[in-house]
């Protein structure tokens, strides 16, 4: 029997899938185009900036993921595991892989780096190893959080390894990139491997849905999670400033500002997301979210070769105003392609 958490869908996970999504074709947009500006130039910023504030949604999707599969009411069972969720994403990856090698070939790409690209993921692709290694420790991390004391130490530990000392090093590579190398080599030696990665986000996704949030600390950490977007944005100029070419250091996922906006984005739409009592609107919602694992995997296709098609780059000159558009135009069209790709059983199953 199925349990009341595996029937209905929880409508702020899917509301943050969605956003997710779009937070992902913005930084896809903004990097896309960055490259061709004088750094410290008005659309230089502006596309540092979108590029900054959406640096979120990586570090989301994986904590959705661990908000699902670590919940305790939902039934694990090897096999399922084995012969659907990894699977299916195995054959999205070879099959996307592919694709893109295609698109590749035909732009006229060396073979070698074809090859590269079709092995290790490319731009967005790699997400989907991330996926395949949590799901492999999903038994191991649910044993961990059946215990919320012990989900907490982990949470700290993981804190302190994967994005405490990551922060420091790269703010101590702005002064320094001798000492900065040494802190990196002492926390090296250490050697605390199972709380570095995506397993905390995992973890972290599943520990916020399941506690209850008190409002002062909700709203402290809204606060500190714009400072961490707007820190990021500022820390990247500077760094590039210094350094004469764009370094994305400080919007690695795994440093304070990725964090703290990733953590106040999911709490933020688990308190605040409004309930959608039309089934109009549930309807339209539900079917987003479901092929927003589509719409990820297709999205880059039209962020790489739209603007060559339509040439929106010169007809909206504003970058302030063309990279919400390319945005909103890319997301429908991807998820007309997802949404008709799961309109076939056999496809739905194994690629989207």
């Amino acid at each position: 029997m199925k349990t009341k958490t595996t029937e209905q869908r929880i409508q702020y996970l899917d509301v943050l899938r969605i956003l997710a999504c779009l937070a992902v074709i913005v930084m896809h947009v903004a990097k896309g185009r960055i490259g061709n500006y004088e750094i410290g130039t008005d659309k230089w910023l502006f596309l540092n900036t979108f590029d900054s504030i959406s640096r979120f949604a990586v570090p989301v999707f994986v904590m959705i993921s661990g908000a699902l599969f670590l919940d305790p009411q939902r039934e694990w069972n090897a096999r399922k595991m084995y012969t659907k969720n990894l699977v299916r994403i195995v054959t999205a990856f070879l099959f996307w892989s592919a694709v893109y090698a295609f698109v590749d070939y035909l732009s006229g790409v060396r073979l070698r780096t074809i090859a590269y690209s079709f092995l290790t993921g490319g731009t967005h692709l790699w997400f989907l190893y991330i996926i395949i290694g949590l799901y492999l420790v999903v038994p191991i991390l649910r044993r961990i959080t059946e215990s919320e004391k012990l989900t907490q130490y982990f949470l700290v530990l993981w804190i302190v390894v994967s994005v405490l000392i990551p922060t420091v090093v790269y703010g101590v590579s702005y002064f320094n990139d001798r000492y900065a190398s040494w802190i990196q080599t002492v926390a090296n030696k250490i050697g605390i491997e199972l709380a570095l990665g995506y397993s905390g986000y995992f973890v972290l996704g599943y520990y916020l849905r399941a506690r209850e949030i008190k409002k002062p600390h909700r709203i402290l950490l809204y606060c500190v999670g714009i400072l961490g977007a707007a820190g990021i944005a500022a820390l990247t100029y500077l760094l590039a400033v210094k350094r004469g070419y764009l370094d994305y250091s400080y919007g690695n996922y795994f440093t304070f500002g990725v964090f703290l906006p990733a953590a106040a984005a999911f709490v933020f739409f688990k308190y605040h997301t409004p309930a959608f009592k039309k089934d109009t609107a549930k309807t339209i919602l539900t079917t987003a979210a479901k092929c927003s694992f589509g719409v990820y995997l297709v999205h880059l296709l039209f962020v790489e070769n739209l603007d060559k098609l339509l040439h929106l780059n010169v007809l909206i000159p504003s970058t302030a105003v063309y990279v919400p558009v390319m945005t909103v135009i890319v997301f429908l069209l991807s998820l007309a392609v997802s949404f008709t790709l799961n309109q076939i059983p056999f496809v739905k199953k194994l690629i989207v």
